[in-house]
C-alpha cells in the first residue's frame, strides 16, 4: 500500500500551491515524519465528508507539549500545542487530498480537548489557536462549528488533542 492515494499523512513539503507557502509562513517548524496506527486509520471518509481521527501535539516520533494545562505548561504553550494538533491535522487532509487542499469544501467542525484542572475555564482560548489556523488557510471554508472540553487525561500525556469533520469537494 505505497499508492499516493492510499498514503495517510503527507508532509508539507508535498501539499500543492498555493497552499504549501501558505502553511510555511503559518508554521516556523513542521512535522516530516508521523506515526501511523495499526488499529484504526487518521481518517475516514464517508460520501464527501473527511473523518480526521484526534491529533495530540505530536512532532514527528515525539509528543510536544504534555501536562496539564495552568499547570504543568502554561496558556500560551497549550495554544502551541493546539497548533500543532492542527498541522497534523490538515495534514491528514492532505493526504485525503492527494496534497490538493483546494478540494477541500468547508471545515465543518472541530472538536479540541483540553487537559487541565476541574477550575480551568479557558479551553475556548486554548482551542482557538486552532481555529485560527484553518481560517488562515481557507478562509470563509475554515469556519466551522466547534466545542472545546476540558478533561482529566489525553493519550501520551499530550495537553490538547483536536479532531474534525471536513467537507471535501466531488
Amino acid at each position: 500500500m505505497s499508492t499516493e492515494s492510499s498514503r495517510q499523512w503527507l508532509p508539507f513539503s508535498e501539499v500543492r500551491q498555493p497552499f504549501q507557502a501558505l502553511l510555511w509562513a503559518i508554521y516556523r517548524e513542521v512535522p516530516h515524519s508521523f506515526v501511523i496506527p495499526t488499529h484504526f486509520k487518521l481518517s475516514v471518509r464517508d460520501g464527501n465528508l473527511l473523518w480526521v481521527s484526534g491529533q495530540v501535539p505530536r512532532f514527528n516520533h515525539e509528543i510536544r507539549h504534555t501536562g496539564v494545562v495552568g499547570q504543568d505548561i502554561s496558556l500560551e504553550q497549550a495554544r502551541e500545542a493546539a497548533r500543532l494538533c492542527t498541522a497534523n491535522f490538515l495534514s491528514i487532509v492532505a493526504a485525503a487530498c492527494d496534497g490538493d487542499l483546494e478540494r477541500v469544501e468547508q471545515i465543518v467542525r472541530i472538536t479540541g480537548y483540553v487537559r487541565a484542572p476541574s477550575d480551568f475555564g479557558a479551553q475556548s482560548e486554548v482551542i482557538n489557536a486552532a481555529s485560527e489556523v484553518l481560517v488562515q488557510v481557507f478562509g470563509d471554508r475554515g469556519q466551522h462549528a466547534r466545542s472545546a472540553i476540558g478533561v482529566q487525561s489525553l493519550p501520551g500525556g499530550a495537553a490538547v488533542e483536536i479532531e474534525g469533520v471536513v467537507r471535501l469537494k466531488d
